[in-house]
């Protein structure tokens, strides 16, 4: 996982993610192009979208765009001295059917300002 900072008023800010050293997903500004589903933007899609207008407390139509619509970036922070200063890994798991286990466990995890790619 990678995230970049916004700078200060601008919505710059970035998110990708790598499983096994292949690149699965990267938003940032203007890229890619895609549909949001209230919470949820769907890269590649295109397509009326929907979001929850909080000043109205009603949902709010997208208009269809051909090809959809640039992702807006991320804005992060509104002050310069916010920075990424945890990492917290969590999962969400709901009840599993009986006898069933659910476990999540994490390996190798390493914090980096870096790429440095999967453990060969």
């Amino acid at each position: 996982m990678m995230i970049k900072m916004n700078d200060v008023g601008e919505s710059n800010g970035e998110l990708a993610f790598w499983l096994d050293g292949k690149l699965i997903s990267h938003l940032r500004k203007d890229s890619p192009k895609g549909v949001f589903i209230f919470d949820k933007f769907l890269p590649n899609k295109s397509g009326e979208g929907v979001v929850w207008d909080h000043s109205t407390g009603e949902r709010r139509s997208l208009p269809e765009v051909p090809g959809g619509s640039p992702f807006p970036g991320f804005n992060w922070r509104t002050t310069q001295e916010l920075n990424v200063n945890f990492v917290w890994l969590y999962v969400y798991l709901t009840q599993g059917s009986g006898g069933h286990a659910n476990e999540i466990w994490f390996d190798d995890v390493v914090i980096a300002t870096d790429y440095i790619g999967p453990l060969r």
